[in-house]
């Protein structure tokens, strides 16, 4: 495999080893890029499977619609929030095709702006990573904040409902006042009942800038259960921002990652959460994948 030589020297045998990198064959056909380790050791990875890659690219310019729901995410929300409303859009910039998001001035909430939807993923996984491009409209007034979408499981607990580590749990994004970015998360040892919003700030705080393409991605690894070692890691335009492996999901293996939950408004609760003009949010490229995504800009 990765024997590059082998030499008698009268008692034994002198083996020198492929350099680490090098190609191999590690002999299971379910790898690939089967490479040297650099000590006579030959593995591969198993290729990754994407889950959902929703691009928008082959949709009809206009209102979106539960059906495109179908199409895009490969698989049917039970319910949507702001879709009948008109509040998302397909539209379309030098060719590349992409969803927006409008949030009435003064609409506080995925019932007065945004949207939001649930899709279930069609099986349950204990490591997943998640990831889209976001564009903030020019001259966006981030008030105190806002929902972004992300990964859940179980009853995908938010709205106050603190888990008990047996019935769910979620981890959508935030972004915060001034744009800054944060990870929105219930679990069983969140510190508010409200959610618990933990900081892209590894390497200096991370923060979106309104009319600029971002491209935001998470990892989430379930915890053996009861055990705090779930890992939580997320990156911003390609750099790492968030890492814990410290993280309590469960108390069960009957929770894992089962959920996409598409979910973006102003809010919080109250009136100062709300937009202070008519605002959009374009979102594209989202996809999940059991191994790391990368994707061009759109």
């Amino acid at each position: 495999l990765c024997e590059a030589s082998v030499t008698h020297n009268g008692a034994s045998c002198d083996v020198t080893f492929e350099p680490p990198g090098a190609m191999c064959d590690d002999g299971d056909p379910e790898t690939e890029g089967d490479v040297c380790d650099g000590t006579g050791g030959c593995s591969g990875e198993a290729p990754y499977d994407v889950l959902v890659y929703a691009h928008f690219q082959d949709q009809e310019l206009g209102t979106y619609s539960k059906d495109m729901i179908i199409e895009d995410f490969q698989n049917a929300a039970p319910w949507a929030n702001g879709l009948d409303e008109g509040r998302a859009t397909v539209a379309e910039e030098d060719g590349e095709r992409f969803l927006r998001v409008s949030y009435p001035e003064g609409g506080v909430g995925s019932a007065l702006g945004g949207c939001q939807f649930k899709v279930p993923l069609g099986d349950a996984y204990e490591e997943l990573y998640v990831s889209y491009w976001v564009r903030f409209g020019q001259g966006l007034d981030f008030v105190k904040g806002g929902k972004m979408p992300g990964l859940c499981g179980g009853d995908c607990n938010t709205g106050g409902n603190v888990p008990d580590g047996t019935d769910g749990f979620s981890a959508r994004l935030m972004w915060r006042p001034d744009g800054k970015v944060t990870q929105y998360m219930y679990m069983p040892d969140q510190v508010s009942q409200w959610g618990d919003s933990l900081y892209w700030d590894e390497g200096g705080q991370k923060v979106f800038v309104p009319g600029e393409w971002h491209q935001v991605q998470t990892r989430l690894v379930m915890n053996t259960p009861g055990v705090h070692d779930g890992v939580l890691q997320s990156w911003f335009d390609g750099q790492l921002a968030l890492d814990r492996d410290d993280i309590r999901y469960r108390d069960t293996t009957d929770l894992q990652l089962d959920t996409l939950y598409f979910s973006t408004f102003f809010g919080g609760s109250g009136e100062d959460w709300a937009p202070t003009a008519d605002e959009v949010v374009d979102f594209d490229e989202l996809v999940i994948s059991t191994g790391p995504i990368s994707f061009d800009a759109p």
